[in-house]
């Protein structure tokens, strides 16, 4: 994933948001701005796992959902653009 934003390109839990233009959290130390981000989320079961360029931002659980779509999305704010490639969707059972 790559993103004009200068935040950070997902916004995983509270861990990784964007504030005035600067990364807080976790993934303010391996996300590499203006350049390409791996970004991996692995469902097992109810347990959600992100990590962005292979460190673990959020882990959590939502029994609710079990089911549903996925999407790509931006998030309301300033004029922005995110391109994404090489996607891969993979079944672990």
């Amino acid at each position: 994933m790559r993103s004009t934003i200068t935040g950070a390109p997902s916004t995983t839990r509270r861990q990784a948001r964007d504030h005035g233009g600067r990364l807080e959290g976790k993934s303010e130390k391996v996300v590499r701005r203006g350049d390409w981000n791996e970004c991996e989320v692995i469902c097992d079961g109810d347990l959600i796992q992100v990590k962005v360029n292979g460190l673990q931002t959020a882990e959590i659980r939502d029994t609710v959902r079990m089911k549903g779509v996925i999407a790509l999305q931006l998030h309301r704010g300033p004029a922005m653009q995110a391109e994404f490639r090489n996607l891969r969707l993979k079944k672990i059972r």
